[in-house]
């Protein structure tokens, strides 16, 4: 049986998204004949916590003293947890190496450069930070050079890089030019969990309010703002928002406040991971109002849309080429990125013509029982490590 090392320096399971994609990740790995070593800092939390069941048996998880930030380690640096992986790893020999972070990678790359190292990419790293930061500013041009520096090397020196769109792969190719494999696998959703919760019943509607539900965080490339902008060009509609941290709320609520439809929208806060299916089942509508940036139009490929649509939801979506290469208009309704008025009038098209939404959402659970299920993803992952290694000459 195949022995992966998956390692992240933050602690896993734990509340960040990119946390609970990595215990669905190993979870269907061990479930497809791995064993699989989670190496993390120690955390508190155990996986039956975001699964809503217990983890496969093939999974053990290591967890190593996290000193990050702590009153006698205050600096956010990953040396010492670095430090901890190598003894490990020199204890625990395994065939293959997995990881999902930058850093990471490029340590074990340099470290451990006998042990074959797959890395899961889900961004450009420079392309998204020269989209965010002034590049004018010295220290920006500075850190930009360390990170492209960081990033050739790590796709140079993989064994193979993962990625979540076909964008992803494309801008990789153009801007580091490099002749490791690059592989598109998908993201995949829960159905285990999904299917537990599809026989509860949606809320009854109380008095025709639609009630239209955004799930996820409230990153600024998520375009909540469009959504919120939306509202006064809707009737009975009310939007409910679940995620994001007071903050971030808290801008959005003074652009409700402003709109004067404050008595329309319900911010719901962080939601357990574990309810998110019932809170989809509670929605009418659901809604990805994405900008057109590099992280929205180029590198997502939402969960949160594979998870409404295994909810059989109709799905209003920015329309954006990293989203035009997974799906079609056959499955939700695109809206122009940006556009309160096009998401309005794509929403009120799903109230008015029930019949050909009810037609969308059988079609996109389909597409989702077939194509992106977590099972699928790792069996998929796991065949291109195999014919990799059977491949690659390691010393």
């Amino acid at each position: 049986m195949m022995k992966i090392a998956y390692i992240d320096p933050y602690p896993v399971p734990d509340h960040r998204v990119a946390s609970l994609q990595v215990v669905q990740m190993i979870d269907a790995m061990a479930r497809n004949g791995c064993l699989v070593h989670m190496v993390s800092p120690v955390s508190l939390l155990t996986a039956d916590t975001f699964l809503g069941r217990a983890i496969d048996k093939n999974v053990s998880f290591t967890g190593l003293k996290n000193i990050r930030k702590t009153w006698f380690f205050p600096f956010n640096s990953q040396k010492i947890f670095n430090h901890q992986v190598s003894t490990w790893l020199r204890k625990n020999p395994v065939d293959a190496i997995f990881t999902r972070n930058l850093k990471m990678a490029y340590y074990l790359l340099r470290k451990h450069p006998q042990i074959p190292c797959f890395f899961e990419g889900h961004e450009v790293f420079s392309q998204s930070f020269r989209e965010s930061h002034d590049l004018q500013n010295p220290k920006n041009q500075r850190k930009l050079a360390k990170l492209l520096k960081i990033e050739a090397m790590v796709y140079r020196h993989c064994a193979a890089v993962f990625v979540k769109t076909p964008l992803i792969k494309e801008d990789i190719i153009n801007i580091y030019h490099i002749d490791t494999p690059i592989y598109v696998t998908p993201n995949g959703v829960d159905l285990l969990a999904a299917q537990a919760q599809e026989n509860t019943q949606g809320l009854i509607k109380c008095n025709d309010k639609t009630r239209v539900l955004y799930l996820g965080s409230l990153h600024p490339w998520k375009g909540l703002p469009t959504m919120i902008h939306a509202l006064p060009l809707l009737k009975s509609v009310h939007l409910y928002v679940a995620g994001g941290k007071p903050e971030q709320i808290a801008t959005l609520e003074e652009i409700a406040n402003k709109l004067g439809v404050s008595d329309r929208i319900c911010f719901m806060g962080y939601i357990e991971p574990v309810k998110r299916f019932e809170v989809i089942a509670n929605a009418d509508i659901c809604v990805l109002p994405l900008t057109d940036s590099s992280m929205g139009g180029r590198y997502t490929s939402p969960l949160k849309l594979f998870e409404y649509m295994a909810m059989k939801k109709p799905i209003v979506i920015s329309d954006l080429p990293s989203i035009r290469s997974i799906i079609g208009d056959d499955l939700v309704t695109f809206a122009t990125s940006g556009s309160a008025a096009s998401f309005a009038n794509a929403i009120e098209h799903i109230i008015d013509n029930p019949n050909n939404a009810n037609v969308k959402t059988d079609k996109a659970f389909s597409f989702i029982f077939e194509r992106f299920n977590w099972d699928k993803c790792a069996k998929e992952t796991l065949a291109l490590i195999q014919t990799t290694l059977k491949n690659a000459h390691y010393h």
